[in-house]
């Protein structure tokens, strides 16, 4: 019993049971309407794709989303048989609020297990980087304290969704320098094929996780992958490089293809060429040069990438095979966000209008580094930990006892600082998730990186910190614990009902109608 209170089985249930609770609490005391902006909009929509129809809503696009809520009302409605999870039936009821609001708790359980599962595999993750047990737990409690992720509880964001996918991919991929099988690759592929198609701007977090890998195979792979365990290797007996070449000139030829040969009104232009033909080229002269200075052979690198994208490309397909057999519905013109990514960011930030060139580069790298919404202590945090860490980097570096710990640091504060410089393109605070959680990382990492002797004493002083932090800011907590319903607001505003219409074609003037009059108000 005493090993069981002490494993990590046990202090999962035990938040998750904490957690639950307090969702279908707090949920049951708000309403669909509570968040005008988005939270019906994510109810419509799931229907929809459960339904077997086309989700009205594909500007993020937001498909994997609909996809995860939907599965959520098909498996609650095996226990409520009282639970509508199609779309028809819904808005051709005479009391559709009473369903609606069943939904809203649903929807808000089905968040809630996204944040839940996403600790797991964060929790995960630190224990790939060798983290004591204490300082695994006192990280996750950090995140889940931190305002971005208590903002995304309480609101049916696309985000959240997508950064969960995300670092499943990326502890399968770490996870596979020790555990060298297909199905950790397998499982790469399909959770990034599902977080992208949750929301475009994950593609940042992926290039820096596949730039990041080259670094952390390069020092904590120890022997060559055997045949035996890698099968796919087995079958194919072939230098997989020339896949990826395949591969990236493929694309390069789309592209070319779309501006030249495509009669779009759109005007994709070549920027998705320029950002992909950049990053390329800096991950081949990353491997070249850690290759080189390793002494380590980079087919081992490319294999693993010509076999993520070969899995991917099959995810995509088998998507498409899916709705052709009517199993859920999966438009194609999808795959443009996947394709496309960089143009799909580009129209909804202030530079919709502008063709590539140099004068385009410079002006977004202004609005990038001018203005850092960045929480006050964590800046000191990460300014403390960032010093330290290339200090020992310059000075140490050549020594046998140099911790490569402090190279993975200086990468996640990278990464950090750019996601961080990205919200000024749009900031909302719950925009914080996709930067957060390496902030915590590096710092985790950090502690484990420093002698045990100044461990604690650094571990604690962080705590006050961050408590610090907390309740000095408790006033910007307290409006996600209740937010009152706004029903009587739509009810009187045909222009937000004419909001929600837009991306929730079903729910029209008749739809509200009679949910305003069955709640007893005015309808205008």
């Amino acid at each position: 019993m005493k090993k069981f209170l002490k494993s990590e089985l046990f202090l999962f249930s035990l938040l998750f049971v904490l957690i639950i609770p307090v969702t279908i609490f707090q949920s049951i005391h708000q309403d669909y309407t509570s968040m005008i902006d988005f939270d019906l909009t994510v109810i419509h929509n799931s229907l929809q794709l459960v339904s077997n129809k086309y989700p009205d809503f594909q500007d993020l696009t937001a498909y994997s989303h609909f996809l995860t809520y939907g599965l959520f009302y098909k498996a609650f409605s095996f226990f409520d048989h009282n639970l509508i999870s199609n779309i028809d039936l819904l808005v051709k009821l005479e009391n559709p609020e009473l369903i609606l609001q069943k939904l809203y708790i649903v929807s808000r359980i089905a968040n809630s297990t996204i944040h839940f599962v996403t600790i797991i595999f964060i929790y995960k993750l630190l224990g790939i980087f060798k983290i004591d047990e204490y300082y695994k737990i006192l990280t996750i409690f950090f995140i889940i304290f931190s305002e971005s992720f208590l903002a995304n509880f309480i609101i049916l964001r696309t985000d959240i969704v997508a950064v969960c996918y995300f670092f499943i991919s990326a502890y399968f991929l770490l996870d596979f320098i020790k555990n060298a099988k297909f199905i950790n690759l397998f499982l790469v592929s399909l959770f990034m094929i599902l977080s992208l198609l949750a929301k475009v701007q994950i593609i940042f977090l992926y290039m820096f996780l596949f730039f990041f890998f080259i670094f952390y195979s390069s020092y904590e792979k120890k022997n060559e992958i055997s045949e035996d365990n890698f099968l796919f290797l087995k079958i194919t007996k072939i230098n997989l490089k020339y896949i990826l070449l395949f591969f990236i000139l493929l694309y390069f030829l789309f592209q070319i293809y779309l501006n030249n040969f495509v009669n779009s009104s759109t005007g994709v232009g070549y920027f998705d060429f320029f950002c992909f033909g950049t990053y390329f080229l800096i991950m081949y002269l990353t491997i070249f040069y850690i290759c080189n200075i390793r002494n380590i052979s980079n087919e081992y690198l490319y294999n693993i990438f010509a076999i993520i994208i070969a899995l991917s490309v099959f995810h995509v397909f088998l998507l498409k095979l899916l709705s052709i057999f009517n199993f859920i519905k999966f438009d194609f013109s999808i795959i443009f966000s996947l394709t496309n990514p960089f143009y799909f960011l580009k129209i909804y930030s202030p530079f919709l209008d502008k063709e590539l060139s140099t004068n385009l580069i410079y002006e977004m790298f202004v609005v990038l580094f001018k203005d850092f919404k960045f929480n006050l202590i964590y800046s000191f945090l990460f300014l403390v930990v960032l010093l330290i860490s290339f200090f020992k980097m310059i000075f140490y570096y050549k020594e046998k006892t140099f911790n490569h710990n402090y190279i993975y640091i200086f990468l996640l504060a990278m990464i950090t600082l750019f996601l961080t410089a990205i919200n000024n393109f749009r900031y909302n605070v719950s925009y914080d998730i996709y930067s957060i959680p390496f902030f915590f990382l590096l710092l985790a990492i950090f502690f484990s990186s420093i002698k045990k002797k100044f461990r604690f004493v650094f571990s604690a002083v962080v705590s006050i910190f961050i408590v610090f932090n907390f309740v000095t800011n408790l006033s910007n907590y307290q409006s996600y614990i209740y937010k009152p319903s706004n029903l009587h607001y739509v009810c009187v505003n045909k222009s937000t009902r004419d909001f929600y219409y837009y991306w929730a074609r079903n729910f029209d003037e008749d739809f509200f109608k009679k949910i305003c009059l069955n709640k007893n108000l005015l309808f205008k």
